[in-house]
């Protein structure tokens, strides 16, 4: 999925890298194409001046006539070329004489930019040049710059030549397209990148909860088996050391040491039970609880227990709508998962248990593939919230608690959390499991409301 995601994206960058370079590229040989044809004509109009009169006026010692004659030429070649400005300039860069007179566009920013165009060396050496872009009053326009020689070939002034680049107007709406659509395609990118990780998470979702099933199938299959096959010689084995405890008297050690087998057989029979209770497939709701009464009995009957182990529990039950299932199985429901929570807080702590009454709407999909996963439970819940301050659980051993036969106890059959959410999804209802490391665990039991 990360590979895929990865590639959507260098594909974005790839084609609005592009889409830029050839933005950048094309502006970039338009205003070389503009330079060029300024210099042409730059080197059109020098042919035809008047040598000797732009020489004079070079030299300093032209007339005010011969300045108002060639400044006429210039505007006559301005209007033929449909030029901006046209100018002519002396090698250290002073307007000689232009076209339009102070009139012209640019005009009183002319002899600024001669001097700041380091490039004009290279016309007093007899080299065209033409120079950036730059901008007067919002508009955009290129200048060339053209050397003017005499008959021996000395250059003794230059022609500044000044066109619109009007060409970049329908650049700049390229721009604001490219910049659109670049947005566009980022944002398109996000959504795709979007979908596709709530498809495959889905997907993936709905494969675990597959295989989940399937293993819980199959470890069911075998328990039940397993658990049927030593069931039978445990009974054996507990009536014999009940037949001979009662012929040996009490006194005797050899007594303690029977009652001791019929004790360890009784343990091993109820971890049987919980083998069975594993392997029972969900049987759907039988009758009405009142988990409100079941819990509280579980609380009265552990309360001295956990008193003894410095526990302070903490209740706030209201009343609870009756829900689907029985009693039997809410009873061993609290009784596990109370149990879970002393054996949480082994040095004390507070034990809160409420109930709430809780209404929970159906889940409609946000994507078209959002349904493939498991689906939640909707409807109207009596939710059971028992919360310890106990030593809690590291994210990798809360994301496997309700896998089977998986315990961090020692000795712990990790069968205790398997079973009740057996019981409560058997019925419709939910298991949640919060919990942080150092912090405490909060397990959060939904039953379904009974119809009324």
């Amino acid at each position: 999925m990360r590979a895929t995601l990865l590639l959507l994206l260098a594909m974005v960058a790839l084609l609005n890298g592009t889409g830029w370079f050839l933005y950048r590229r094309a502006t970039t040989l338009l205003e070389e194409d503009l330079g060029r044809h300024l210099v042409s004509i730059g080197k059109g109009v020098a042919s035809t001046l008047d040598i000797s009169t732009a020489r004079n006026l070079a030299r300093g010692i032209g007339t005010p006539g011969e300045r108002e004659d060639l400044s006429a030429g210039l505007t006559a070649d301005l209007d033929r070329y449909e030029l901006d400005n046209l100018a002519l300039l002396s090698p250290d860069r002073v307007v000689l004489a232009e076209a339009g007179g102070a009139d012209a566009v640019g005009a009183e920013h002319l002899p600024l930019r001669a001097a700041d165009a380091p490039d004009l060396d290279a016309v007093v050496g007899g080299e065209p040049v033409h120079a950036p872009l730059y901008t007067v009053g919002g508009e955009t326009f290129k200048s060339a710059y053209v050397p003017v020689s005499d008959e021996t070939g000395d250059v003794f002034a230059m022609l500044a030549v000044d066109a619109s680049a009007s060409f970049l107007q329908s650049a700049r709406v390229l721009r604001r397209l490219l910049l659109a659509l670049s947005a566009a395609s980022v944002l398109f990118a996000g959504f795709v990148a979007l979908l596709f990780h709530r498809a495959v998470r889905a997907l993936v979702s709905a494969e675990e909860e597959r295989r989940h099933r399937e293993k819980l199938t199959a470890l069911g299959t075998m328990a039940a088996g397993v658990a049927h096959e030593i069931r039978n010689p445990l009974g054996i084995i507990r009536g014999t050391a009940e037949l001979l405890a009662d012929e040996i008297p009490s006194s005797n050690p050899k007594r303690g040491m029977l009652d001791s087998i019929v004790s360890e057989v009784d343990r091993l029979d109820q971890l049987l039970s919980n083998f069975l209770a594993f392997a029972r497939p969900a049987r759907g709701p039988s009758g009405v609880a009142d988990v409100a009464a079941t819990l509280r009995e579980c609380l009265q009957q552990v309360e001295p227990d956990f008193a003894r182990s410095g526990i302070r529990v903490s209740s706030e039950v209201a009343d609870l709508p009756t829900v689907r299932g029985n009693a039997a199985e809410a009873r061993q429901v609290f009784l596990n998962l109370l149990l879970n929570a002393r054996e949480a807080m082994r040095h004390g702590g507070t034990l809160v248990v409420t109930g709430r009454v809780r209404e929970i709407a159906p889940a409609r999909p946000r994507f078209p593939l959002g349904n493939g996963g498991p689906k939640s439970p909707a409807g109207r819940f009596a939710e059971i919230a028992i919360a310890d301050d106990g030593v809690g659980m590291k994210a990798e051993v809360r994301d496997r608690v309700l896998d089977p036969f998986f315990s961090t106890k020692e000795g712990g059959t990790g069968l205790g959390l398997s079973v009740v959410h057996g019981i409560v999804t058997g019925v419709g209802g939910y298991l949640d499991v919060e919990s942080r490391f150092g912090k405490g665990t909060t397990v959060r039991v939904g039953f379904p409301a009974a119809s009324v």
